[in-house]
C-alpha cells in the first residue's frame, strides 16, 4: 500500500506545476478583463491606475486562495491512495474509479471541454448560452480521445493534470471576461456598476464632482452623477452616462463626493 507521504510527494510537484500554470492563466484573465472592460469606455487600464502592479497584486491574491485548495486536493489524493490499499467495498470502488483510464479521461475531457467553452464565451460574448453549451459538448467529445491517450502509462500523462488546471482557470476567466464586457456596456448605458467590477484593479464608483477652479465651486456636468473609473498621472478619469463620454480632470482642480446611492466615497 502506498503511504500518504509518498503519494503527496508524487502528486505535489504536479500541483505546483498546476499552480504555476494557473498563475499564468490568472494573469491572462485579469489582463483581458481590464482591457475588455475599460476598452468599452475608450480608455486603457493604465489611465485609471490599473497597471501592472495592480494586475500582479490580484494574481497573488487569487493564488493565495487557490493554493489552500491545491493542498486539500493533495491531501485527498493521499487519503484515496490509503483507502485503495484496503479491502472492502470502498477500497474496491476507489481502485476501480481511480485506476480506470477511461474514467479519468472522461473527467479530463469534461473539464477541458467546459474550459474551452468558457474561453469561447469570453472571446465572443454575444453568443447565446445554448450555443456555448453545444460548443462545450462538442469540444468535450473531441477532447476525450487525446486525454485517454495522454493517460497511457509512460506517456505525457503527468502533465495532463496541471494543463487541465490551467485550462479550467482560463475557462473561468473566459466566462468572467464575457460577463465583464456585458456589465461594462450596461454601465455605459445606465451609469451603475455591477458585481463583476469588484474584480477590476480600480472598481468604478458613482460620484458627483465640483470644479474648484470656479471660486465657490461649480458642479461638473451640471451636477449629474458620474462614474469614477480611476485616477493616474494626476488626473481623474470620469464617465458621463448622459453624454456617453469619457473625460479626464486634474486631481487638484476637482472635488469628488459619493453620489446618492453610490457605493463609495472619494475626495481630493
Amino acid at each position: 500500500m502506498p503511504s500518504p507521504v509518498r503519494v503527496v510527494g508524487r502528486v505535489l510537484p504536479r500541483l505546483l506545476l498546476g499552480a504555476a500554470l494557473a498563475a499564468a492563466a490568472l494573469y491572462a484573465m485579469f489582463y483581458a478583463l481590464d482591457r475588455r472592460y475599460y476598452g468599452v469606455f475608450a480608455t486603457v487600464p493604465e489611465a485609471v491606475g490599473a497597471g501592472t502592479q495592480s494586475l500582479l497584486a490580484r494574481v497573488v491574491l487569487a493564488l493565495a486562495l487557490v493554493v489552500p485548495v491545491l493542498v486539500v486536493v493533495a491531501a485527498l489524493a493521499a487519503t484515496v491512495a490509503a483507502l485503495t490499499g484496503k479491502g472492502g467495498r470502498t477500497g474496491r470502488f476507489l481502485r476501480a474509479a481511480t485506476g480506470d483510464r477511461r474514467v479519468r479521461a472522461v473527467v479530463a475531457a469534461l473539464v477541458t471541454g467546459a474550459a474551452l467553452a468558457g474561453i469561447v464565451a469570453g472571446l465572443a460574448p454575444t453568443l447565446g448560452a445554448v450555443t456555448v453549451v453545444v460548443i462545450g459538448v462538442l469540444l468535450t467529445l473531441l477532447c476525450y480521445r487525446p486525454a485517454y491517450l495522454l493517460l497511457k502509462p509512460g506517456s505525457a500523462g503527468n502533465l495532463l493534470v496541471p494543463a487541465v488546471v490551467a485550462l479550467a482557470v482560463l475557462g473561468v476567466g473566459g466566462v468572467v471576461v464575457g460577463a465583464a464586457d456585458r456589465e461594462a456596456r450596461e454601465l455605459r448605458a445606465s451609469g451603475r456598476p455591477g458585481p463583476v467590477s469588484a474584480l477590476l484593479g480600480v472598481p468604478p464608483r458613482q460620484v458627483t464632482a465640483v470644479d474648484v477652479r470656479a471660486g465657490r465651486g461649480a458642479p461638473v456636468a451640471d451636477g449629474r452623477t458620474l462614474v469614477l473609473l480611476g485616477a493616474a498621472s494626476g488626473s481623474f478619469t470620469l464617465y458621463d452616462c448622459a453624454r456617453q463620454a469619457t473625460f479626464s480632470m486634474p486631481v487638484g482642480q476637482v472635488v469628488l463626493a459619493r453620489a446618492a446611492g453610490g457605493s463609495a466615497v472619494a475626495t481630493c
